[in-house]
């Protein structure tokens, strides 16, 4: 980093106990903020346009999906039913809730049920922006969020209606309410934080883990004891009172998912497993999502770590007025002495804040892996996209380690390590938006409806094809309603057919006798209903939909086909 960076890198300003360059041109008046921050204020619009475009574009190209289409599900029928399906599922309800305040009940499309997720996309770049400038500098907030805005990963969730965008945001506003906390520790701003971690905890079960562990660095850290830990007395209780009414909730959806994910101890999982998906989180984390990226970030998050380690208090720090009081007050009450001995390098000097950077590395180390180690250890199954999506709430703070590593590195390093990163992730876009990654349930469900309505059926061998295919055409509101999750309960008018969810031999048997043509889906190719059509007689394939997700393969019956009961 060269001289023109040291005014806005509180490293530099720790070793000369200037204010920071963020605080000091704010106290100098709006327009004069404005005049000395233009140029950082050009960036910050750049990346968000950028992030905007990248969110919103192609946003209902892509079908629905299972999970998408139960939101769709939970919240086409207004609050009250969505909170009564929150209640049976493993989330909180904060996501369904703010679906419905953002676009009306009816007249839907996929653009519009996913376009609160890529705005709220658009509020989490600014918000790591915001966390990064607020706990280091303009350059680590600029950087964290540049790479935020081309992380595949990012784009992903932005792009479905689903609550992860909401936990990314809500993630990015803990570190900033955080930082804002530290820079002036008041009331205020420890009720603000008590906010922000009750959002946390509404919009996803991870933010159940996530909200308490930024106690474990205050606790542990004695300069931000020293700092905000009686404020943790009033952050947290508020935290506690708002959460109160789900939180009574919390033993019920364990209870119903007690099967999926229960709480476990260190041994179910071979440590070698857990580091093994750690990394393999972590790379997912990284923008370009190659093998390459994925060194560099996780490169660059060491390098932060080794370079700003946490260092103890000297015995000045230790002392009680020095706690709580503001660097200018510190600054006025000391009494006339000789002039201080230079600071060794190995004991960075702490800044107004009464912290070091080494505090903030380790507080943003802790939020970045614990959550995500904690929730690999209890898990009782993992699958890669599962253990990434739910461990979203920890990419703020890795993404501030990373671009925090790379800006205190030699100028030409950093530098180059940050450029090739945010080269790999616009690389990546691309492919992104040129694969359908999604399954295709909207083709599925309006090749179904527009079929003949008489002599025509449907049978799926899964309950999450049943779903989605009566959801999407409730969704669709086109050509007819694909009905009735049981054979003997038809809601259909007219009725297109039934579907039953894993029907034997007989049911199959059954039902062919009054249609012409079945239509098979399922979610994978292998398929026993389609087997069994296979062989049955007066009936032959005659069309196969296989080629991705879902399965359709088209039976017709022969004109001399003839089937005993």
């Amino acid at each position: 980093m060269d001289a023109s960076d040291a005014t806005s890198d509180p490293g530099a300003q720790q070793a000369t106990g200037a204010p920071r360059q963020d605080d000091a041109g704010s106290s100098r008046g709006f327009g004069a903020y404005l005049r000395s921050s233009w140029p950082w204020l050009l960036v910050v619009f750049v990346i968000l346009t950028v992030s905007a475009v990248l969110r919103f574009w192609d946003l209902g190209k892509q079908s629905l999906w299972f999970d998408e289409l139960f939101t769709q599900n939970t919240t086409a029928y207004g609050p009250n039913i969505a909170l009564k399906i929150a209640m049976s599922d493993t989330n909180p309800p904060l996501y369904y809730l703010l679906q419905l305040i953002f676009l009306p009940v009816r007249g839907r499309t996929e653009w519009s049920l996913r376009a609160l997720s890529a705005f709220v996309g658009v509020l989490s770049t600014l918000a790591i922006y915001l966390a990064g400038r607020k706990l280091f500098d303009r350059p680590t907030g600029a950087w964290a969020a540049a790479l935020f805005v081309v992380s595949t990963l990012g784009l992903f969730y932005a792009q479905e209606a689903r609550m992860y965008s909401l936990l990314i945001l809500f993630a990015a506003l803990t570190l900033w309410a955080f930082g804002m906390l530290l820079e002036k520790p008041t009331i205020l701003r420890a009720v603000l934080l008590g906010v922000v971690l009750a959002g946390l905890a509404y919009t996803h079960v991870y933010g159940y883990m996530a909200a308490p562990m930024l106690l474990i660095p205050v606790l542990l850290l004695p300069r931000l004891r020293h700092r905000v830990g009686k404020l943790m007395l009033v952050t947290y209780p508020i935290a506690l009172v708002l959460f109160l009414p789900w939180a009574l909730v919390v033993p019920r959806q364990i209870q119903i998912v007690r099967g999926q994910v229960a709480a476990g101890t260190w041994w179910m999982r071979p440590p070698v497993h857990i580091l093994g998906a750690l990394l393999t989180n972590l790379k997912a984390f990284s923008p370009g999502q190659d093998a390459f990226s994925a060194m560099i970030f996780i490169g660059l998050i060491v390098c932060a770590i080794i370079l700003l380690p946490p260092t103890k208090p000297s015995a000045a720090e230790k002392e009680p007025s020095s706690a709580v009081d503001s660097a200018g007050e510190e600054g006025a009450s000391a009494a006339p002495s000789a002039p201080a001995e230079p600071t060794p390098p190995s004991e960075p000097a702490t800044d107004e804040r009464g912290v070091r950077e080494g505090d903030l590395i380790w507080t943003l180390l802790t939020l970045a892996i614990l959550p995500m180690l904690v929730g690999l250890l209890i898990s009782k199954y993992l699958t890669p996209v599962a253990t990434t999506r739910n461990s979203l709430v920890c990419l703020p703070a890795a993404y501030i380690l990373a671009a925090r590593g790379g800006v205190k590195l030699p100028r030409w390093v950093g530098l180059g390590a940050l450029a090739a990163l945010l080269v790999l992730g616009a690389i990546a876009v691309p492919f992104y938006f040129a694969n359908n990654i999604k399954d295709d349930w909207r083709d599925a469900t309006l090749m179904i409806i527009s079929a003949p309505r008489d002599k025509a059926g449907v049978l799926t061998q899964e309950w999450e094809a049943d779903f989605d295919l009566e959801t999407y055409a409730k969704f669709l509101k086109g050509g007819g309603w694909l009905h009735a999750l049981w054979v003997n309960k038809p809601k259909a008018t007219p009725p297109l057919g039934h579907s039953l969810d894993n029907p034997t031999e007989r049911d199959i048997v059954k039902w062919a006798q009054n249609w012409d043509t079945i239509y098979v889906v399922s979610m994978d190719k292998p398929s026993s209903v389609a087997d069994y059509m296979n062989e049955l007689p007066g009936w032959k394939l005659t069309q196969d939909l296989s080629g991705g997700r879902p399965v359709i393969r088209v039976f017709t019956k022969t004109p001399t086909s003839t089937i005993a009961p």
